[in-house]
């Protein structure tokens, strides 16, 4: 099946540079959603196993570090100080963020396969 979806992408000259990329990003979203948080007393998201993230980190070019905030924090400007303030997410909360974050990706995916197709 892979053989076949290669020899496609061959046939729609989508060159192997950017076939990398797009089967090394599905790959990231895939450990993405491996991903999976406990909470600590104070209520605050921890990753349970860090080798997905690392995985996914590694696949996108990022940080584990990064990426793992980006999953487990929320920063917004405040309205009273005009500062950029940083909030720890919940459990559930980061299971949404990373839930959130998968699908962004693979939307972005999708929307460049259909225009290099198209």
């Amino acid at each position: 099946m892979f053989a076949i979806l290669k020899r496609q992408m061959k046939v729609l000259e989508i060159p192997d540079a950017e076939q990398t990329f797009l089967f090394g990003t599905l790959a990231a979203v895939l450990h993405i959603g491996n991903i999976t948080f406990t909470e600590s007393a104070e209520g605050v998201a921890r990753i349970t196993e860090r080798r997905p993230l690392e995985f996914a980190a590694m696949l996108l070019g990022l940080f584990p570090g990064d990426l793992e905030m980006a999953m487990t924090s929320r920063k917004f400007i405040s309205p009273k100080r005009g500062s950029i303030v940083a909030r720890k997410l919940t459990r559930e909360q980061a299971f949404s963020s990373r839930d959130a974050l998968a699908k962004t990706i693979y939307s972005k995916v999708f929307a460049w396969l259909l225009a290099t197709i198209n």
